[in-house]
């Protein structure tokens, strides 16, 4: 099982240039090097104290934010940077500068 620490997560995606919306959730958006909203993806993350998230709420969360489970824990581990993650982003058509 993949399970993160949710304050591991939310650290990690600010750490990677994704800025933080309060909704009913903590929302999450990625931007671009000029900091500008990428669109059409968003992920989120209860509010609450300190959790595990599950390998499929992770799952989930990747596919939101246009990675498979195994990126989407390099990036929340940190092997995968903001640039990277952008890169990745072109690849798959989800991002045009």
């Amino acid at each position: 099982m993949a399970a993160r620490n949710s304050d591991k997560v939310i650290t990690s995606l600010k750490k990677k240039g994704f800025r933080q919306l309060e909704t009913d959730h903590h929302s999450f958006y990625p931007t671009d090097q000029n900091d500008e909203k990428i669109p059409h993806i968003r992920t989120k993350v209860s509010h609450g104290p300190k959790h595990d998230l599950d390998n499929s709420l992770l799952k989930h969360m990747a596919n939101q934010t246009g990675l498979s489970l195994n990126e989407f824990l390099k990036l929340v581990d940190c092997s995968i940077d903001k640039d990277k993650y952008l890169e990745l982003l072109k690849e798959r058509g989800l991002f045009e500068e």
